[in-house]
């Protein structure tokens, strides 16, 4: 259901777009606001889908939120996510490159640009761990 209003909502903002101010508004804002809440539910619903490990969930919500301004918190909850507890070990150096293998498996069935997010996914642990 949060799929299909996902769709309703990302044409309409688009349209809202276009349409000019004064008049119209109001309506602008009930839709960007609108908008923002279905971001919201579909990065959460994401986690929960990654906590549960339903790759083909996160796939669909990854290919929806690709479509939407905040598919980088998408990104960015799937870092978050698969590091955390991750370096629990005193060698981060030997953990470092299984998890990154991983990842990228996920990485590659779930998102369109797995290169670009694997790249995200080591800065991230070199600014986190390795620096």
């Amino acid at each position: 259901q949060i799929d299909e209003a996902a769709d309703i909502i990302q044409k309409l903002h688009l349209i809202a777009q276009e349409l000019p101010s004064g008049k119209f508004e109001k309506a602008k804002k009930k839709i960007a606001s609108k908008y923002d809440e279905i971001e919201r539910s579909l990065i959460e619903e994401f986690v929960k889908a990654h906590r549960s490990a339903d790759i083909g969930r996160m796939k669909e919500i990854a290919t929806i939120l690709s479509h939407f301004k905040g598919y980088s918190q998408c990104v960015d909850a799937f870092i978050e996510q698969s590091q955390m507890g991750a370096f629990a070990g005193k060698d981060v150096f030997r953990d470092v490159i299984p998890l990154c293998e991983k990842n990228f498996a996920v990485m590659k069935e779930v998102f369109n640009n797995p290169d670009q997010v694997m790249a995200k996914y080591v800065l991230n642990i070199y600014h986190l761990k390795l620096q």
